[in-house]
C-alpha cells in the first residue's frame, strides 16, 4: 500500500509539472547549453523537472561534461525517494572520502546500505571520480536488485547485445547484460557498449529517464 501510494503521489507530481504548476528548482529545466533538437534535450528536461539531476549553475546542465560517481549515487536516491521511498534511518557510510557534511553524503550512505555501492576496495568511495559506463551499469543492477526487484526479470525485455562485449569487465558483464535487455544501454552507430568510457551527463540523463519508464508509466512531459 505504501509503494502505491508513493507512485500515485509521484505521478501527481509529474502531473503537476507537465501542467506547469510547480516552481522552482524541479521545474527549472530551461539550460541554455541543451539545444531543443539535441538527442538527449528530452531526457534533461525529464530528469531536472523531477529532481533527479540539477544543472551546474548559470541556466547551464553542462551535457558533455563527466558524470562523477557522486551524482550518479545522488540521482538514484532521489529517484528512489519518490518513487519507494527510504529507510527512516540510514547509517553512515564508512568511506574515507565521504565526510558527513558532503551534499553527497546521505546519497552514498544510503547506496552503500542497500548494497549498491562497495566503494574502491580501499575504504574509499571516490566520489569526484567520473564514472564509466560499466561502473553505472553495476549501479544499476543493484539499484533494480535492491529498490526495484521485479525489473530483474525476462518480462518485457529488449533482445540486444553489443559488439564488444569483450571489452567489458567481468565483474561488470551480468549489469551491461541487464541494461542491455533493458533497454538503458542502447549503444553507438557500431553497436558498441564502450563500457570503459566516461559517462557524460547527458548519457546519464537519458538512462535515467529510460529507468522511471521501467518502474511504472510516467506521463510525458509537455
Amino acid at each position: 500500500m505504501k509503494k502505491i501510494c508513493v507512485k500515485l503521489g509521484a505521478l501527481l507530481m509529474a502531473a503537476l509539472l507537465t501542467m506547469g504548476l510547480v516552481s522552482g528548482a524541479l521545474a527549472a529545466y530551461g539550460f541554455d547549453d541543451v539545444p531543443e533538437d539535441a538527442w538527449y534535450a528530452y531526457a534533461v528536461r525529464r530528469v531536472s523537472q523531477m529532481g533527479y539531476m540539477n544543472g551546474v549553475g548559470g541556466q547551464r546542465f553542462a551535457p558533455k561534461a563527466p558524470m562523477t560517481r557522486a551524482m550518479f549515487v545522488t540521482s538514484l536516491y532521489r529517484m528512489a525517494a519518490l518513487w519507494t521511498g527510504l529507510p527512516a534511518e540510514t547509517p553512515a557510510a564508512d568511506f574515507s572520502d565521504v565526510p558527513a557534511t558532503a551534499w553527497y553524503a546521505k546519497p552514498v550512505a544510503w547506496a552503500a546500505s542497500q548494497g549498491i555501492v562497495a566503494g574502491r576496495g580501499d575504504g574509499r568511495f571516490d566520489p569526484k571520480a567520473p564514472i564509466s559506463r560499466q561502473e553505472m551499469a553495476v549501479m544499476l543492477l543493484r539499484f533494480a536488485q535492491a529498490v526495484m526487484p521485479e525489473l530483474v526479470t525476462d518480462d518485457n525485455i529488449i533482445e540486444r547485445t553489443f559488439t564488444d562485449m569483450e571489452q567489458v569487465s567481468p565483474y561488470a558483464e551480468a549489469a551491461v547484460w541487464f541494461c542491455a535487455h533493458r533497454g538503458l544501454f542502447t549503444g553507438d552507430a557500431d553497436g558498441r557498449c564502450l563500457p570503459k568510457k566516461t559517462a557524460t551527463r547527458a548519457e546519464a540523463a537519458q538512462v535515467l529517464m529510460v529507468l522511471e519508464w521501467q518502474i511504472a508509466p510516467v506521463p510525458a512531459v509537455g
